[in-house]
Formats: C-alpha cells, sequence, structure tokens
C-alpha cells in the first residue's frame, strides 16, 4: 500500500478503536475503493459493514456485507455471513438472507420468501422510552422474535422485533438456559392492548388456574409482582430465575387480550369455576410500569428518613424522603387509597384494605412508591397535617386537614 492508503487504514483503525463509527466507516470505504481486493481487504469490508451496523444504516451494512460475504468460506460459521443475514432481513432481501444464514451454516425451513419457523424460545433485551426491559420471545428465524410474554413498559404482547446475534446475558430456569439478545428495532408492532386487573384468590393455585385459562385462549397474562428491576452489569449477565410461589390473597396482573370484552370473558369464566375468586378494577394499562426495587423497600440501597423542610424543592418529593407504606403497594398488588402527611414530617401511604398492625408495613423510599403509582407523585405539595384519599384506582384525591389527635 502507498503513503496514502496507509493513512486511511490508520485512520480507521482509530476511529474504530474511539468508537467514531461513521469516521471509521467511511475511511474504509475510501481505503476500499482503492483495494477491494487486497489480501486483508475481507476484514476491511466486514469492519466497514458492521460500523454501520452499529450506526443503524441499514442499506450501507447490506451494501457492504455483501461484499464481505462474497470475500467469506460458507459453512464456517464466519459473523460476516451473520450480519448481512441482519441487514438482509431489515431490508426485507429474503434472498440474500436465506444465502446468508446459509453461508453461515443455519439450517432454514424450505421456501423462497419470508422465514417462518421456530427457533426456540430466548430474551431479547427491548428499547423502550424507560429503562430497557428483558422479555421472553419465540424466536422465528435467526434474528426476529416475536414477544410472548407482556411487557411492563410501553411495549406491546405479540411485536416482532429483529434482535442482534450476540447474546448480552443470560437467564437459567429450572436449570435450562436462555440467551439474553439485545434489539435491534422493532419489525411490526402488535394491536394487542394490555389491560390491568386486580384479582382475589382464595385459594394458592387460583392465579395458575387462570393463567392456564388465557393460555388455552391464546391470551397472556402477567402479575405485575413478577417486576424485578436488575443494574445494567447485572442484567447483562447470568441469572437464575425461581418462580415466585403461589399464594391466595389479591394480585394485580396484566392481561394481553384483543380487546376488554376478551379479558372480561376471561376473568368471569375463571371466577365462576372457583369459590371465593373475585376481580375489580379491569382497566387498559396506558402507561409503562415502572420495576420496584426490592432493596429500596428497606433502605438497602439509601437511606431515609422524615423530611421536616416542606415545602419541597421544585414541588416534587425529596430522594430521600422515607414513607410507611403497606406491603401490598410495593409488591403492587394494591393501589394506594389514602396518603398521609403528618406533623412530624412523616408521611404514610395506606391501601385501605390491609390491617394497620405494623407488621402489614414498611418503612420504603417515597420515589420509589411514586415509581410503582405515579399518581402520588401531585401529593407532594400536600401540607403538614394533611391528608388525601380517594375512593378506587384512577379516582380524583380529595384533601383534607386531620385533626390534632389524628
Amino acid at each position: 500500500m502507498d503513503a496514502n492508503e496507509t493513512g486511511l487504514l490508520e485512520q480507521a483503525r482509530a476511529a474504530w478503536d474511539a468508537e467514531q463509527w461513521e469516521v471509521a466507516a467511511v475511511r474504509y470505504e475510501q481505503l476500499l475503493a482503492l483495494q477491494p481486493d487486497a489480501p486483508k481487504s475481507h476484514m476491511w469490508w466486514f469492519d466497514a459493514a458492521l460500523a454501520y451496523k452499529f450506526l443503524r444504516n441499514w442499506p450501507k451494512a447490506f451494501e457492504l456485507g455483501r461484499e464481505a460475504a462474497a470475500r467469506a468460506e460458507p459453512g464456517k460459521s464466519d459473523p460476516a455471513f451473520w450480519n448481512l443475514g441482519i441487514a438482509a432481513t431489515i431490508q426485507g432481501d429474503w434472498s440474500v438472507a436465506r444465502q446468508a444464514w446459509t453461508g453461515y451454516g443455519v439450517t432454514l425451513p424450505a421456501g423462497d420468501g419470508e422465514i417462518q419457523g421456530d427457533f426456540g424460545t430466548a430474551c431479547v433485551r427491548l428499547i423502550t422510552g424507560q429503562a430497557p426491559e428483558v422479555v421472553w420471545v419465540r424466536r422465528i428465524c435467526p434474528t426476529r422474535a416475536r414477544v410472548i410474554s407482556i411487557p411492563f413498559g410501553d411495549r406491546r404482547f405479540g411485536e416482532i422485533v429483529v434482535h442482534d446475534g450476540a447474546p448480552n446475558g443470560e437467564r437459567i430456569v429450572n436449570g435450562r438456559r436462555y440467551p439474553v439478545f439485545d434489539e435491534l428495532l422493532l419489525w411490526k408492532a402488535s394491536a394487542t392492548p394490555t389491560f390491568r386487573v386486580n384479582v382475589s384468590c382464595r385459594a394458592a393455585t387460583d392465579l395458575e388456574s387462570l393463567g392456564d385459562l388465557a393460555e388455552a385462549a391464546d391470551l397472556a397474562l402477567e402479575p405485575v409482582a413478577g417486576m424485578v428491576i436488575h443494574p445494567s452489569a447485572e442484567s447483562e449477565g447470568r441469572i437464575e430465575m425461581a418462580p415466585d410461589p403461589a399464594q391466595a390473597g389479591d394480585h394485580d396482573i396484566l392481561i394481553a387480550a384483543p380487546d376488554q370484552p376478551a379479558a372480561r370473558a376471561l376473568l368471569e369464566r375463571w371466577a365462576a369455576a372457583g369459590t371465593g375468586r373475585g376481580w375489580q378494577y379491569l382497566h387498559e394499562k396506558q402507561d409503562g410500569i415502572q420495576p420496584h426495587h426490592s432493596a429500596h423497600a428497606h433502605g438497602g440501597s439509601h437511606s431515609v428518613e422524615p423530611h421536616p423542610n416542606w415545602p419541597f424543592e421544585g414541588g416534587r418529593f425529596p430522594s430521600n424522603l422515607g414513607v410507611v407504606a403497606h406491603h401490598s403497594l410495593l409488591t403492587g398488588t394494591e393501589s394506594p387509597r389514602l396518603v398521609v402527611h403528618d406533623r412530624d414530617g412523616w408521611w404514610q401511604a395506606l391501601d385501605g384494605v390491609s390491617p394497620a398492625e405494623p407488621e402489614h408495613a414498611v418503612v420504603a423510599c417515597m420515589m420509589c412508591l411514586v415509581e410503582l403509582h405515579p399518581e402520588i407523585a401531585e401529593l407532594a405539595d400536600l401540607p403538614p397535617g394533611w391528608a388525601a384519599e380517594r375512593e378506587q384506582p384512577g379516582a380524583a384525591w380529595h384533601r383534607s386537614e386531620r385533626a390534632q389527635d389524628e
């Protein structure tokens, strides 16, 4: 190579090391225009295509990926074929996608068009408007998957997503390992809404029975209490998942159904099939549900305390504000119906149904509680000695001053 070509290669590699993907891609392209078939050009084609993949520039990733794959040996699991398979899928070029997956060594269902097969169960880390969320999926091709669990955030059951090829985490259930892939983009949106409802179970197996009925009706069910938030480093590692033990009592659940009548019919069939079963507050979930970090409930992540310096700055609860809250509010099985700002600076959040004894409450972080129940945020201006009460979830708060001895 001459001095100009050597300089382009050095600039491309320096930009790559600095994760300046656009600069790296352009420099590699300039070099490849001069040396398309140099002894090491297959690596340059691959890196240029990969840089455009990082930039989510799929037409360029497809264009340069074809050049990289043309210089790769088929049947040897060369990643050039995999990245081309992803780009070709996104571009909708099924002929090239099939050639790429076959070149990598993947066995595909017979056919010429869109790939529709069963490539097993896995997890995908969704890109959301809030924090990323890991959901369960059924893979329908090497890079596309259908969401089969109900997302707690702003995504939907039944979506089809395109995911990356390299796992970025692992979930273990009953000794079986499932890879966690990162989402690249939403391939097809879902028209299936999510409904939220409170159900009452007399027997520990009642909730499982509801899940069985939902599955038989091609619907999906997810307990809100099943939400768990993990730090990024932990989420991208290996997590062994243990199912929550079945319990009687009240549960806050999500149901993915075509419409509210379908969800209602499911609940009515379930309630009629068992003694002591009931449900209430069925409504469509509009906003994402924030997972609760269990350590916050006991101050394990940071300290909490009464905050006498009221009114609060900016009209928002301070991050270290403590609240005495019913356990049910932290697990999501109930919604707050009474919020009290005591004269000594402490706050209380009660569900209106749990007993008043101390063993049914815990000192928690107010901001963590607000994540679970955003409607509490508007009560930050509640004066000391006042309370806010409502009849049911979604109803307006009614404020009143409490007697001195309350």
